[in-house]
Protein backbone atom coordinates (compact mmCIF):
# COMPACT_ATOMS: atom_id res chain seq x y z
CA UNK A 1 0.00 0.00 0.00
CA UNK A 2 2.85 2.15 0.58
CA UNK A 3 4.54 1.60 -2.12
CA UNK A 4 1.30 2.30 -4.27
CA UNK A 5 0.94 6.20 -2.50
CA UNK A 6 4.77 6.82 -2.84
CA UNK A 7 4.27 5.77 -6.79
CA UNK A 8 1.21 7.70 -7.11
CA UNK A 9 -1.01 5.40 -7.91
CA UNK A 10 -4.77 5.66 -6.56
CA UNK A 11 -6.48 3.04 -3.57
CA UNK A 12 -10.23 2.10 -5.29
CA UNK A 13 -12.70 0.10 -3.53
CA UNK A 14 -11.37 -3.34 -4.13
CA UNK A 15 -7.51 -2.19 -2.68
CA UNK A 16 -9.18 -1.02 0.58
CA UNK A 17 -11.84 -4.14 0.52
CA UNK A 18 -8.70 -6.22 0.52
CA UNK A 19 -6.99 -4.10 3.43
CA UNK A 20 -10.16 -3.99 5.73
CA UNK A 21 -10.71 -7.76 5.12
CA UNK A 22 -7.31 -8.80 6.11
CA UNK A 23 -7.41 -6.68 9.38
CA UNK A 24 -10.39 -7.87 9.72
CA UNK A 25 -9.16 -11.34 10.29
CA UNK A 26 -6.60 -10.98 12.52
CA UNK A 27 -9.18 -8.97 15.01
CA UNK A 28 -8.06 -5.32 14.36
CA UNK A 29 -10.87 -3.63 14.25
CA UNK A 30 -9.66 -0.07 14.70
CA UNK A 31 -7.60 -0.25 11.50
CA UNK A 32 -10.03 -1.80 9.51
CA UNK A 33 -12.49 1.21 10.44
CA UNK A 34 -9.73 3.82 10.11
CA UNK A 35 -9.30 1.84 6.36
CA UNK A 36 -13.38 2.60 6.07
CA UNK A 37 -13.20 6.01 7.10
CA UNK A 38 -10.46 6.76 4.81
CA UNK A 39 -12.38 5.54 1.43
CA UNK A 40 -15.45 7.75 2.81
CA UNK A 41 -13.04 10.41 2.97
CA UNK A 42 -11.64 9.88 -0.71
CA UNK A 43 -14.84 9.43 -2.48
CA UNK A 44 -14.81 5.65 -2.82
CA UNK A 45 -17.94 3.48 -2.32
CA UNK A 46 -17.50 0.35 -0.04
CA UNK A 47 -19.43 -2.55 -1.22
CA UNK A 48 -20.96 -5.67 0.47
CA UNK A 49 -17.37 -7.28 0.48
CA UNK A 50 -16.25 -4.60 2.70
CA UNK A 51 -19.33 -4.02 5.04
CA UNK A 52 -18.95 -8.34 5.79
CA UNK A 53 -15.19 -7.42 6.24
CA UNK A 54 -15.99 -5.19 9.00
CA UNK A 55 -18.59 -6.77 10.49
CA UNK A 56 -16.84 -9.91 10.61
CA UNK A 57 -14.49 -7.80 12.91
CA UNK A 58 -16.80 -6.48 15.02
CA UNK A 59 -18.49 -10.42 15.72
CA UNK A 60 -14.63 -11.59 16.20
CA UNK A 61 -14.15 -9.06 19.02
CA UNK A 62 -17.70 -9.69 20.76
CA UNK A 63 -18.98 -6.39 19.85
CA UNK A 64 -22.26 -7.78 17.83
CA UNK A 65 -24.35 -4.66 18.60
CA UNK A 66 -22.20 -2.73 16.70
CA UNK A 67 -22.07 -5.52 13.56
CA UNK A 68 -25.58 -5.53 13.71
CA UNK A 69 -25.65 -1.51 12.93
CA UNK A 70 -23.13 -1.81 10.15
CA UNK A 71 -25.74 -4.75 9.29
CA UNK A 72 -28.75 -2.44 9.48
CA UNK A 73 -26.71 0.94 8.23
CA UNK A 74 -26.04 -1.49 4.82
CA UNK A 75 -30.02 -2.10 4.59
CA UNK A 76 -30.90 1.80 5.28
CA UNK A 77 -28.40 2.38 2.26
CA UNK A 78 -30.46 0.42 -0.19
CA UNK A 79 -27.76 -2.25 -0.38
CA UNK A 80 -28.95 -5.88 -0.56
CA UNK A 81 -26.83 -7.83 1.78
CA UNK A 82 -25.42 -11.38 0.58
CA UNK A 83 -26.21 -14.53 2.33
CA UNK A 84 -22.40 -14.11 3.28
CA UNK A 85 -23.07 -11.38 5.35
CA UNK A 86 -26.12 -13.10 6.83
CA UNK A 87 -23.67 -15.64 7.69
CA UNK A 88 -21.44 -13.52 9.32
CA UNK A 89 -23.94 -11.85 11.79
CA UNK A 90 -25.23 -15.53 12.83
CA UNK A 91 -22.32 -16.34 13.36
CA UNK A 92 -21.16 -14.33 15.65
CA UNK A 93 -24.79 -14.41 17.51
CA UNK A 94 -24.12 -18.06 17.98
CA UNK A 95 -20.33 -17.76 18.83
CA UNK A 96 -21.48 -15.38 21.66
CA UNK A 97 -24.88 -17.67 22.97
CA UNK A 98 -26.91 -15.72 21.33
CA UNK A 99 -28.55 -18.72 18.88
CA UNK A 100 -31.84 -17.80 19.15
CA UNK A 101 -31.29 -14.15 18.00
CA UNK A 102 -29.13 -15.60 15.32
CA UNK A 103 -32.08 -18.04 14.40
CA UNK A 104 -34.92 -14.85 14.04
CA UNK A 105 -31.98 -12.95 12.16
CA UNK A 106 -32.14 -15.94 9.72
CA UNK A 107 -35.55 -16.06 8.86
CA UNK A 108 -35.13 -12.79 7.24
CA UNK A 109 -32.88 -14.00 4.60
CA UNK A 110 -32.08 -16.68 2.06
CA UNK A 111 -29.92 -19.53 3.96
CA UNK A 112 -27.87 -22.00 3.03
CA UNK A 113 -25.75 -25.27 4.83
CA UNK A 114 -23.50 -22.95 6.04
CA UNK A 115 -26.64 -21.04 7.65
CA UNK A 116 -28.50 -24.27 9.40
CA UNK A 117 -24.59 -25.85 10.26
CA UNK A 118 -23.93 -22.64 12.28
CA UNK A 119 -27.71 -22.36 14.15
CA UNK A 120 -27.37 -26.15 15.18
CA UNK A 121 -23.72 -25.43 15.92
CA UNK A 122 -24.93 -22.75 18.38
CA UNK A 123 -27.82 -24.75 19.60
CA UNK A 124 -25.63 -27.84 20.50
CA UNK A 125 -23.24 -25.74 22.62
CA UNK A 126 -26.07 -24.04 24.36
CA UNK A 127 -27.54 -27.89 25.15
CA UNK A 128 -30.71 -26.36 23.81
CA UNK A 129 -33.21 -29.23 22.58
CA UNK A 130 -35.98 -27.15 21.31
CA UNK A 131 -33.36 -25.41 18.60
CA UNK A 132 -32.23 -28.38 17.45
CA UNK A 133 -35.12 -30.03 16.56
CA UNK A 134 -36.72 -26.66 15.53
CA UNK A 135 -33.75 -25.71 12.88
CA UNK A 136 -33.92 -29.90 11.91
CA UNK A 137 -37.34 -28.81 10.63
CA UNK A 138 -36.54 -25.79 9.49
CA UNK A 139 -33.55 -27.80 7.24
CA UNK A 140 -35.99 -30.00 5.94
CA UNK A 141 -38.26 -27.74 4.87
CA UNK A 142 -36.06 -25.72 2.99
CA UNK A 143 -34.56 -28.88 0.74
CA UNK A 144 -31.65 -28.49 0.82
CA UNK A 145 -28.78 -30.46 -0.50
CA UNK A 146 -26.42 -31.67 2.25
CA UNK A 147 -22.54 -31.92 1.73
CA UNK A 148 -20.88 -34.37 4.21
CA UNK A 149 -20.00 -31.13 6.48
CA UNK A 150 -23.65 -30.53 6.54
CA UNK A 151 -24.39 -33.94 7.35
CA UNK A 152 -22.01 -35.35 10.36
CA UNK A 153 -23.00 -32.06 12.07
CA UNK A 154 -27.08 -32.90 11.25
CA UNK A 155 -26.31 -36.26 12.82
CA UNK A 156 -24.50 -35.24 15.75
CA UNK A 157 -27.05 -32.97 16.35
CA UNK A 158 -29.52 -36.00 16.28
CA UNK A 159 -27.71 -37.91 18.67
CA UNK A 160 -27.71 -34.42 21.46
CA UNK A 161 -31.46 -34.87 21.35
CA UNK A 162 -31.88 -38.73 21.32
CA UNK A 163 -33.54 -39.03 17.51
CA UNK A 164 -31.19 -42.59 17.14
CA UNK A 165 -33.60 -43.64 14.66
CA UNK A 166 -33.41 -40.67 12.60
CA UNK A 167 -29.83 -41.00 12.66
CA UNK A 168 -29.44 -44.49 11.29
CA UNK A 169 -32.04 -43.53 9.10
CA UNK A 170 -29.81 -41.19 7.37
CA UNK A 171 -26.59 -42.87 7.13
CA UNK A 172 -29.00 -45.66 5.74
CA UNK A 173 -30.37 -43.05 2.72
CA UNK A 174 -26.61 -41.50 2.47
CA UNK A 175 -26.40 -43.12 -1.66
CA UNK A 176 -29.71 -41.21 -2.32
CA UNK A 177 -27.99 -37.97 -1.35
CA UNK A 178 -25.00 -38.53 -3.47
CA UNK A 179 -22.92 -38.51 -0.13
CA UNK A 180 -19.81 -40.67 1.05
CA UNK A 181 -19.59 -41.43 5.19
CA UNK A 182 -15.67 -40.09 6.13
CA UNK A 183 -13.87 -41.06 9.35
CA UNK A 184 -15.90 -38.19 11.01
CA UNK A 185 -19.25 -39.94 9.97
CA UNK A 186 -18.20 -43.13 11.17
CA UNK A 187 -16.96 -41.40 14.40
CA UNK A 188 -19.71 -39.38 15.53
CA UNK A 189 -21.72 -42.38 14.89
CA UNK A 190 -20.05 -45.29 16.94
CA UNK A 191 -18.80 -42.62 20.25
CA UNK A 192 -22.78 -41.63 19.68
CA UNK A 193 -24.17 -45.14 19.96
CA UNK A 194 -21.39 -46.52 22.28
CA UNK A 195 -22.40 -43.88 25.01
CA UNK A 196 -25.87 -44.89 24.83
CA UNK A 197 -25.20 -48.25 25.39
CA UNK A 198 -26.35 -49.44 21.54
CA UNK A 199 -23.61 -51.34 20.74
CA UNK A 200 -24.78 -53.58 18.10
CA UNK A 201 -25.48 -50.48 15.81
CA UNK A 202 -22.08 -49.49 17.14
CA UNK A 203 -20.27 -52.31 15.77
CA UNK A 204 -22.49 -52.43 12.48
CA UNK A 205 -21.08 -49.11 11.68
CA UNK A 206 -17.85 -50.13 13.04
CA UNK A 207 -17.89 -53.25 10.48
CA UNK A 208 -18.54 -50.55 7.56
CA UNK A 209 -15.66 -48.41 8.74
CA UNK A 210 -13.61 -51.76 8.21
CA UNK A 211 -15.10 -51.94 4.91
CA UNK A 212 -14.40 -48.66 3.50
CA UNK A 213 -10.73 -49.08 4.43
CA UNK A 214 -10.99 -45.88 6.34
CA UNK A 215 -8.12 -45.95 9.04
CA UNK A 216 -8.84 -43.85 12.45
CA UNK A 217 -7.38 -44.28 15.61
CA UNK A 218 -10.32 -42.02 17.39
CA UNK A 219 -12.98 -44.45 16.06
CA UNK A 220 -10.93 -47.68 17.41
CA UNK A 221 -10.55 -45.75 20.59
CA UNK A 222 -14.43 -44.94 20.49
CA UNK A 223 -15.52 -48.76 20.58
CA UNK A 224 -12.65 -49.52 22.56
CA UNK A 225 -14.39 -47.09 25.34
CA UNK A 226 -18.04 -47.82 24.53
CA UNK A 227 -17.76 -51.79 24.75
CA UNK A 228 -16.54 -52.10 28.31
CA UNK A 229 -17.17 -55.42 29.66
CA UNK A 230 -17.98 -56.45 25.97
CA UNK A 231 -14.44 -55.47 24.41
CA UNK A 232 -12.73 -58.73 24.44
CA UNK A 233 -15.44 -60.53 23.25
CA UNK A 234 -15.97 -57.94 20.45
CA UNK A 235 -11.99 -58.57 20.00
CA UNK A 236 -12.47 -62.23 19.77
CA UNK A 237 -15.25 -61.72 16.83
CA UNK A 238 -13.13 -59.18 14.90
CA UNK A 239 -9.70 -61.51 14.88
CA UNK A 240 -11.92 -64.46 13.89
CA UNK A 241 -13.26 -62.87 11.03
CA UNK A 242 -9.82 -60.76 9.60
CA UNK A 243 -7.52 -62.50 7.71
CA UNK A 244 -4.95 -60.34 7.21
CA UNK A 245 -5.93 -57.87 9.80
CA UNK A 246 -3.41 -58.27 12.72
CA UNK A 247 -6.58 -57.11 15.40
CA UNK A 248 -5.27 -56.88 19.08
CA UNK A 249 -1.90 -55.46 17.66
CA UNK A 250 -3.44 -52.78 16.20
CA UNK A 251 -6.14 -52.31 19.30
CA UNK A 252 -2.83 -52.40 21.48
CA UNK A 253 -0.99 -49.95 19.54
CA UNK A 254 -4.06 -47.46 19.52
CA UNK A 255 -4.16 -47.68 23.49
CA UNK A 256 -0.67 -47.72 23.92
CA UNK A 257 -0.58 -44.04 21.81
CA UNK A 258 -3.46 -42.68 23.66
CA UNK A 259 -1.01 -43.57 27.25
CA UNK A 260 -3.63 -46.45 27.88
CA UNK A 261 -0.57 -48.70 28.91
CA UNK A 262 -2.81 -50.47 31.97
CA UNK A 263 -6.05 -51.14 29.98
CA UNK A 264 -3.56 -53.21 27.56
CA UNK A 265 -2.34 -54.63 30.73
CA UNK A 266 -5.66 -55.68 31.55
CA UNK A 267 -6.82 -57.13 27.92
CA UNK A 268 -3.73 -59.18 27.79
CA UNK A 269 -4.13 -60.51 31.11
CA UNK A 270 -7.64 -61.48 30.05
CA UNK A 271 -7.52 -62.59 26.79
CA UNK A 272 -5.27 -65.98 27.68
CA UNK A 273 -8.70 -67.32 28.96
CA UNK A 274 -11.29 -65.16 26.50
CA UNK A 275 -9.01 -64.42 23.26
CA UNK A 276 -7.71 -66.75 20.49
CA UNK A 277 -3.76 -67.43 21.45
CA UNK A 278 -1.74 -63.89 21.67
CA UNK A 279 1.12 -64.37 19.70
CA UNK A 280 4.96 -63.34 20.37
CA UNK A 281 4.39 -60.45 18.56
CA UNK A 282 1.38 -58.86 20.72
CA UNK A 283 2.92 -59.65 23.85
CA UNK A 284 6.48 -58.18 22.68
CA UNK A 285 4.21 -54.70 21.88
CA UNK A 286 2.26 -54.84 25.35
CA UNK A 287 5.57 -55.45 27.07
CA UNK A 288 7.61 -52.69 25.36
CA UNK A 289 4.50 -50.43 26.44
CA UNK A 290 4.25 -51.28 29.76
CA UNK A 291 7.96 -50.92 30.38
CA UNK A 292 7.94 -47.75 27.92
CA UNK A 293 5.19 -46.23 30.54
CA UNK A 294 6.96 -46.94 33.84
CA UNK A 295 4.52 -50.13 34.58
CA UNK A 296 7.83 -52.65 34.93
CA UNK A 297 5.93 -54.92 37.59
CA UNK A 298 3.13 -55.70 35.05
CA UNK A 299 5.60 -56.13 32.08
CA UNK A 300 7.47 -58.76 34.03
CA UNK A 301 3.96 -60.41 34.46
CA UNK A 302 4.03 -60.93 30.98
CA UNK A 303 7.46 -62.13 30.59
CA UNK A 304 6.75 -65.94 30.99
CA UNK A 305 3.69 -66.00 29.00
CA UNK A 306 5.63 -64.44 26.11
CA UNK A 307 8.55 -67.30 27.02
CA UNK A 308 5.78 -70.10 26.57
CA UNK A 309 5.35 -68.69 23.34
CA UNK A 310 8.94 -69.92 22.30
CA UNK A 311 10.90 -66.42 22.92
CA UNK A 312 14.09 -66.48 24.41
Amino acid sequence: MREMVEKGIDHDTINYTILIDGFSKIGDVEKAIGFLARMFKEGKRPNTVTYTAIMSAYCKKGKLEEALAIFQSVKDMGNEPSIVTYNTVINGLCEFGRTSEADDFSKYAATDMITYSTLLHGYMKEENIPGILQTKRRLEEARISMDIIMFNVLIKALFMVGAYEDVYALYKAMPEMDLVADSVTYCTMIDGYCKVCRIDEALGIFDDLRKASISSSACYNSIVNGLSRRTLQFLRKAWDSSSTFNFPVSIFKVLLKEGRALDVYKLAMEAQHTLPVMGVVDYSIVIAGLCKGGYVNKALDLVPKLERRGSP
